[in-house]
């Protein structure tokens, strides 16, 4: 009996630690890779995000083959511009952080979403990201919760670029 309850406890055990993959923690800030088209950026990592925004100017809407894509020009980490398109998913409305500030609740900004296919350290996932100019922030890319969540991190907010990156091109 005794054996017959310890092969239940381990089994159990062993179920939730399946069910309950470990996170990994990340700094605020770590390298990430777009791919296409294998651009490396310094990314921003934020838990006060619910989503995650590129740097993109002179954003068109087109169809190809019947499809619409959002085009867009980007730069990498040397600060070289990058044209990109990527297969449009919808516009956002999204809470614009100077509304907040001054308590309007009603002031927010239509931003064009996108999926991009992002790798961190050697994981990579499709996260929604909307398109916005960030020329005056450092980083080009901010990975809000929603991102965060595909990744299953936690986040060390007093470390930096603690994952290397490792994905395969």
């Amino acid at each position: 009996m005794k054996k017959i309850f310890i092969t239940l406890v381990l089994l159990l055990h062993t179920t939730i630690c399946l069910a309950h993959p470990t996170k990994i923690v990340y700094g605020s800030t770590e390298e990430i890779m777009l791919i296409p088209p294998h651009i490396i950026l310094n990314a921003k990592f934020d838990t006060g995000a619910d989503s995650s925004s590129l740097h993109a100017r002179n954003i068109k809407i087109i169809f190809i083959n019947g499809k619409k894509f959002a085009s867009f020009d980007t730069v990498d980490q040397q600060g070289i511009k990058q044209h990109l398109q990527y297969l449009f998913v919808k516009n956002s409305k999204i809470k614009s952080r100077t509304s907040e500030q001054q308590g309007d609740q009603t002031a927010s900004t239509l931003r064009p979403e996108v999926k991009l296919k992002i790798c961190i350290g050697n994981e990579t996932r499709l996260i929604k990201t909307n398109l916005v100019d960030r020329h005056q922030f450092k980083f080009k890319f901010l990975l809000g919760r929603e991102g965060m969540n595909q990744f299953n991190m936690l986040i060390d907010p007093k470390k930096e670029f603690l994952i290397k990156l490792n994905c395969d091109k």
